[in-house]
């Protein structure tokens, strides 16, 4: 039988997925280690949010300050899924 995603996990799924597509995009530039390292923080919230310690992950912070304000707010596709996982978290 198939395990069911809760939706948080599928947002944080949606996350990662988004934030690959600027990483794939970003290769071969200088700007590929800073979506890398967005990227993997993407990878932890995702398996935070599948063993239940997202809350502990994020120690108070938002989603969009976890993975780096600056960095989200430079990517206006990254900002959406970002605030979709914040309104499944909420």
């Amino acid at each position: 039988m198939p395990r069911t995603r809760s939706s948080t996990e599928i947002a944080a799924g949606q996350l990662v997925s988004t934030i690959q597509k600027v990483w794939t995009y970003r290769a071969g530039t200088e700007q590929v280690a800073a979506a890398e390292s967005v990227m993997n923080r993407a990878h932890d919230l995702l398996k935070a949010v599948k063993g239940g310690q997202l809350e502990a992950l994020l120690a108070g912070q938002s989603v969009q300050e976890y993975l780096g304000s600056d960095w989200v707010k430079s990517h206006p596709g990254v900002a959406r899924a970002v605030s979709d996982l914040d309104a499944e978290i909420k």
